[in-house]
């Protein structure tokens, strides 16, 4: 993940994101930042009340990344909403599981994993040298037909996006997230259904 310190915007928007979900909901939080890095975010999450946060470094060794991966998951098992947050977004086709430059991004493996397990998750993507709003459906889109969850909404700045994946049980507590989110971040981070703004 990017390093947002306290007092950075987008760091700020991202804290206080993950504010909103446990405050309007009372789900915990798991975090699993895809630390490449030997510098900790231990003290940034901690701002956030309720959060669980996994920080062992992911490698580029797809074995070595999967051994990661499961203890990551041992770790958040109990939390109802997993927040992801890889250094760039979600695996893209040049970069294959394992190879150069793939720590970077979370795998759909990763979080079908994840979400089969009744999950919800919050995924952060950093936007590409792209339109915004195509981009975004289209990940919509895939999360649609790879995860078939209950809800997709987009949270978005214009850095970076944070896809909500809901289970049908976690559904319900999307009006009260939205409503937080409006209240203290409106002009900031915007929200929409399958991309659109």
């Amino acid at each position: 993940m990017k390093t947002h310190r306290v007092g950075d915007v987008n760091g700020d928007r991202t804290h206080g994101l993950l504010r909103c979900i446990p405050e309007a909901t009372g789900l915990g939080i798991g975090v699993l930042w895809f630390r490449t890095r030997a510098d900790s975010q231990a003290a940034a999450w901690g701002l956030v009340p309720g959060v669980t946060c996994f920080e062992g470094a992911f490698t580029v060794s797809g074995e070595e990344r999967a051994s990661t991966f499961a203890s990551a998951m041992a770790q958040l098992a109990q939390c109802p909403l997993v927040f992801l947050a890889p250094d760039t977004g979600v695996e893209v086709k040049r970069l294959p599981y394992g190879s150069r430059g793939s720590a970077r991004y979370v795998y759909w493996r990763e979080m079908a994993a994840l979400f089969e397990r009744g999950q919800s998750l919050l995924v952060q993507q950093h936007h590409a040298r792209v339109k915004r709003e195509p981009f975004e459906a289209s990940l919509v889109a895939q999360f649609k037909a790879r995860l078939a969850p209950a809800e997709v909404t987009v949270f978005s700045t214009p850095h970076e996006a944070f896809f909500l994946v809901l289970q049908e049980r976690h559904a319900g507590l999307l009006p009260a997230i939205k409503e937080c989110v409006h209240s203290r971040w409106e002009g900031q981070l915007s929200k929409s259904n399958g991309g659109a703004a």
